[in-house]
């Protein structure tokens, strides 16, 4: 198994065991890794640690309880191994700016979002340490389409003619 597929592996993995305690020497011991190596290799090609993307994908499985369930907050929190309903509010609170309670009382829907694919990037290993490439391309430069006007984002000029635009329209 390459790289991406042991990350691949493990995003499958963490969300099918939300339930579970999961933790970073879990994980790395599931694909026979070490935790130092697993941990570099994930935040390298997911871009945050594994702890955060745990709890940012436990967060969004919570949402379908809250929204359609009755089931009580202190459940929810338990039955996805957040300890307790206070950490679970917080964590909720600083992800989806609202509380969970809040969310239920409101009936608003917030969209639950799929498991992140895994981008291919070229990995260094440099002096044990791995890193990703992220070498940025030269883009063909596009012009996007508005209502009232177009920009071209390949000027420098493009955030002034947005303001000065607004600046013509604002009663």
């Amino acid at each position: 198994m390459d790289q991406y597929e042991v990350i691949e592996s493990s995003l499958i993995y963490i969300e099918n065991n939300l339930d579970q305690s999961l933790t970073l020497e879990s994980v790395a011991n599931t694909f026979n890794m070490s935790k130092y190596y697993f941990h570099r290799l994930f935040s390298a090609m997911m871009g945050c640690s594994l702890n955060n993307y745990i709890l940012s994908r436990r967060l969004n499985a919570s949402l379908p309880f809250i929204q359609t369930d009755h089931l009580p907050l202190t459940d929810i929190a338990y039955m996805l191994n957040f300890g307790t309903q206070s950490s679970f509010n917080r964590a909720f609170k600083r992800q989806y700016g609202i509380a969970p309670s809040s969310l239920r009382v409101k009936n608003l829907n917030i969209l639950q979002s799929p498991v992140p694919s895994v981008v291919k990037r070229p990995i260094k290993n440099i002096n044990g340490d791995i890193v990703t490439d992220f070498t940025l391309t030269e883009l063909k430069s596009i012009r996007l389409s508005g209502i009232a006007f177009e920009v071209d984002l390949a000027t420098d000029d493009y955030k002034t003619k947005i303001r000065s635009h607004s600046n013509k329209t604002s009663c």
